[in-house]
């Protein structure tokens, strides 16, 4: 009966360390920031007929993603809008997109020092981002005196990728 019982335990011990992941994707801080005053930016759109165009309450539409996914997944800076966010310590992404959910999204950010050169670079990833709303991830690293620009390097999103993790933004290669 202790063999049974001790087998048991060893079991339940196991599935809970499972169960928990890795610690790389989880979050320190409120997985989702409820803000209203969240820095944006507009796109602008290259192709009126395969990219949609952000309207006035900056989200967008996604009418028909197999035509416009190329637009979205070649300038998605424009639609999932990243920013620093000092107060927290953190990275949030606004997913502007009304229609569209993103599974994974592999944001890439760079400090840079006053003098052009480069302080830190890091790799954060955000999952389960819900169609205009935004997420956030605790930053690693967040050296002073610098500023940072931030990527969307990768991503994964049924509509848009057919559920794989790509290349999008400037690596982008429509197949």
């Amino acid at each position: 009966m202790k063999k049974i019982s001790i087998a048991s335990v060893v079991f339940t011990v196991v599935y809970a360390i499972n169960s928990c992941g890795t610690a790389e994707t989880k979050a320190d801080i409120s997985d989702t920031l409820k803000s209203e005053n969240v820095g944006t930016k507009t796109a602008q759109a290259v192709d009126s007929a395969t990219t949609p165009v952000i309207n006035k309450n900056n989200t967008v539409t996604v009418n028909n993603p197999a035509t416009e996914k190329n637009g979205i997944l070649s300038q998605v800076d424009n639609y999932l809008v990243s920013h620093i966010d000092q107060s927290q310590g953190a990275l949030v992404i606004e997913n502007k997109l009304s229609n569209i959910f993103i599974q994974k999204a592999v944001a890439e950010v760079v400090f840079t020092r006053k003098d052009g050169s480069e302080a830190a670079r890091d790799y954060y990833i955000i999952e389960n981002i819900e169609p205009k709303s935004t997420k956030a991830a605790k930053l690693k690293v967040n050296p002073e005196s610098v500023t940072a620009t931030i990527h969307i390097v990768k991503l994964k999103c049924d509509e848009l990728t057919d559920g794989a993790l790509i290349l999008v933004g400037a690596k982008y290669s429509p197949k």
